[in-house]
């Protein structure tokens, strides 16, 4: 495959084996024996500073997968809040507020069982006590409609269109860090 010389000014050493392995026909295959939870230790502007390298590692080298989170957390964010608002409108001038009410509702629980079914698959292989498992889960039962706009924003915020070496105003590069490339 060639891995010393294609991960050669990368950002992503995962991404890469998948795209050559894909290039050449091989299947890759997930084994959950090798999830590692790490622990999150960042402050709130960190959180975010992470989340958009992450996703712009993804929309560099698997474009096609940032398009869908971001057609996803687009139409999750316009679910929630349209039916807030046509709520909102519908309760105000006497009209069948409950119709978008169960919409958002019923979309709502759809998020939850999706969360519920994610953890389920996880669990096994990832050490969490039970507290942990209940801090999780409930902070996603209640930040799901918040995560999918922040998500969006994130998203958003790392589409810049070009990756590589940041200059200063001066055209000095940026000290020690040499950007990225696309192989």
């Amino acid at each position: 495959l060639g891995l010393p010389d294609a991960w050669r000014g990368t950002l992503s050493d995962d991404l890469t084996i998948s795209r050559l392995a894909r290039a050449a026909r091989m299947k890759v295959i997930y084994e959950p024996r090798c999830l590692v939870p790490s622990p999150v230790d960042m402050t709130l502007p960190g959180v975010f500073e992470f989340l958009r390298r992450q996703y712009r590692i993804v929309r560099v080298y698997t474009p096609a997968w940032w398009w869908l989170a971001t057609g996803a957390s687009g139409m999750t964010t316009l679910i929630y809040s349209a039916s807030l608002v046509l709520t909102a409108v519908a309760a105000s001038s006497g009209g069948p507020w409950p119709i978008p009410a169960a919409t958002g509702l019923v979309y709502y629980a759809a998020s939850l069982l999706k969360s519920r079914l994610r953890w389920a698959g996880v669990r096994p292989f990832v050490r969490v006590t039970d507290r942990e498992y209940r801090l999780s889960t409930g902070f996603e039962t209640l930040a799901s409609p918040l995560a999918a706009a922040v998500t969006l924003a994130v998203l958003f915020s790392g589409a810049r269109p070009a990756l590589g070496p940041r200059r200063h105003s001066d055209g000095r590069g940026a000290g020690g860090c040499a950007g990225a490339r696309r192989p």
